[in-house]
């Protein structure tokens, strides 16, 4: 149930994307929601794909998801490559993780390297903010999909402080590398786990001696981790390799 919870905290960030935007009623349609900022473009979404990647989401609608055709996905994916982030963003990031193939890890990467854009911009902020927090999900998912090693090496390195600063900003790079790590259990790869048995290890021998996980002040270090956060994504490893991603995905909160 922890690990639940622990995953759920990704998926109800997209669930909250709406709050990212202007005032209630700013959107008129879905249509609206799924454009960019300032302009009344729907980025080219087909129609069917607007009905999946409009709506918040608690978890990813599979079943509707499962039933995109390959124009409507294309269509995501060409959404994807805007320069300006819309709201939909969040959700269409994981329909791609959901549907796509190894050579979508660019598609699913670009996001960490759009700007952020300065705090006081506050609306453009917290939009990009949940896009580039909910970018390891979707590169966990697809990692573990098409067991992608590139996938996971970008998800080592976001785990890494210097890394996750530079993609995010100092505000957030300690949630973006956590979120990393859980992207790491969810691609579930020999070589993921590979890297968290090395964190496992380490929490262990610091705990052996009484020392913190990691260090929080220096670029090179990996996050610095509770003991309770240890056994959440040792769990999640665990269940994810147990049910399969689309078992997870769909019955891991009875598990």
């Amino acid at each position: 149930m922890k690990t639940t919870a622990f995953i759920l905290g990704s998926l109800v960030l997209v669930a909250l994307v709406a709050d990212s935007g202007a005032d209630a009623g700013t959107y008129a349609s879905p249509v609206d929601f799924c454009a960019a900022p300032n302009t009344t473009d729907p980025a080219r979404l087909t129609a069917a794909a607007i009905r999946v990647v409009a709506a918040p989401w608690l978890r990813p609608p599979l079943d509707q998801i499962s039933q995109l055709a390959p124009a409507d996905i294309s269509s995501i994916r060409l959404m994807l490559r805007d320069d300006v982030p819309n709201q939909c963003w969040p959700q269409a990031l994981q329909v791609i993780a959901l549907t796509g193939r190894g050579e979508d890890v660019s598609t699913l990467e670009r996001a960490f390297y759009l700007p952020m854009p300065e705090t006081r911009a506050i609306v453009q902020y917290r939009l990009l903010l949940k896009v580039k927090l909910t970018t390891p999900l979707a590169l966990g998912i697809l990692g573990n999909r098409t067991q992608s090693s590139s996938a996971v090496e970008i998800l080592w390195d976001t785990a890494h402080l210097g890394s996750s600063e530079k993609v995010i900003g100092p505000e957030a790079a300690v949630s973006l590398s956590k979120r990393s790590l859980d992207g790491l259990a969810i691609a579930n790869t020999a070589a993921a786990r590979t890297h968290l048995d090395a964190i496992f290890s380490k929490q262990d021998g610091a705990a052996q001696n009484d020392e913190p996980q990691g260090d929080a002040t220096r670029s090179d270090a990996i996050v610095r981790l509770s003991s309770l956060e240890v056994e959440h994504l040792r769990s999640l490893s665990a269940q994810v390799n147990r049910l399969g991603i689309e078992g997870y995905l769909r019955n891991g909160e009875g598990s």
